[in-house]
């Protein structure tokens, strides 16, 4: 969900995703399961994206990003063409998360047309 940072002068729209560093670039955590193809959890809060990165056990590799709208906008159309879904706050629990997906989830351009139609009517953008 997004932040509700919408008040005048404050930050614009910011999200946290779970990163990892490559050589010149981060890569967003992606779930790929075969029923839903490629599924990115995105977190509207870092309280919710660190917990979700302290209970999965991923290792030390990955850490909590903030992101701008823009950028999960640029990096879904650069790469993320396998990416089917985008997962608003998900369950902690991933047997949980992967039973809750559809519930928990919308369609990639769903979530790109609202993120747009939040960045037109923010005049900071």
């Amino acid at each position: 969900m997004p932040n509700s940072r919408r008040n005048p002068g404050s930050k614009p729209l910011s999200y946290w995703l779970i990163v990892r560093q490559r050589r010149h670039d981060q890569v967003p955590l992606v779930f790929g399961w075969s029923d839903f193809h490629e599924t990115l959890p995105i977190f509207g809060c870092e309280d919710e994206a660190l917990d979700f990165l302290r209970h999965a056990g991923f290792g030390d590799a990955w850490r909590v990003g903030e992101v701008g709208a823009t950028e999960i906008i640029s990096w879904l159309h650069r790469t993320g063409a396998g990416v089917s879904r985008i997962a608003l706050d998900p369950p902690v629990d991933r047997d949980i998360f992967r039973g809750m997906l559809k519930l928990v989830s919308v369609e990639r351009e769903v979530f790109v047309r609202s993120i747009i139609g939040s960045l037109v009517a923010d005049p900071r953008y």
